[in-house]
């Protein structure tokens, strides 16, 4: 059809051999603390993504949207940051995120998320979850903000 995707021209030699798992989450989202960083409903997300696997998500409704509201009030009242201030929660969730894909049995992984969740996973050592093994490993990580779309690899190890 020469307009790309499957089947289109060029493909040749582009197949997988084996289905790529597609997992989701919910420790790897973005940081909430503004209403556009609330998420769908499951149902929604199962609907708009019949191609990912959700079983990492175990909660219809958003639980940490549900959790900040009940805590801070509604978006509407309260215009301020929420989960970046809640530097305990952010710890766990982001050692929850590290053992998430610990539990893979892949060996290699791609993990997509937002600027701000990796931000705080990697440039933020008052959290104690990321240990660099050199400044420059530390430098590439944490020296400045991610951009949109942006790859960065790495090596980890739970500790």
């Amino acid at each position: 059809d020469g307009e790309g995707g499957e089947g289109g021209e060029g493909d040749e030699g582009n197949e997988c051999k084996e289905k790529i798992p597609f997992v989701a989450y919910e420790s790897w989202r973005e940081t909430l603390n503004f209403v556009c960083d609330a998420r769908l409903p499951l149902a929604r997300l199962r609907e708009d993504f019949p191609e990912a696997d959700f079983g990492g998500v175990r909660h219809e409704e958003d639980p940490l949207s549900e959790h900040y509201v009940n805590r801070f009030g509604p978006f509407e009242d309260y215009a301020e940051e929420r989960e970046s201030r809640d530097d305990e929660a952010l710890e766990r969730r982001v050692r929850r995120a590290w053992a998430d894909v610990a539990t893979r049995p892949e060996r290699s992984v791609a993990v997509v998320s937002h600027s701000a969740f990796f931000w705080h996973m990697f440039a933020r050592p008052e959290l104690g979850v990321v240990v660099y093994g050199d400044d420059d490993a530390e430098a590439l990580m944490a020296g400045r903000g991610f951009d949109n779309c942006e790859m960065r690899s790495v090596a980890f190890e739970i500790l």
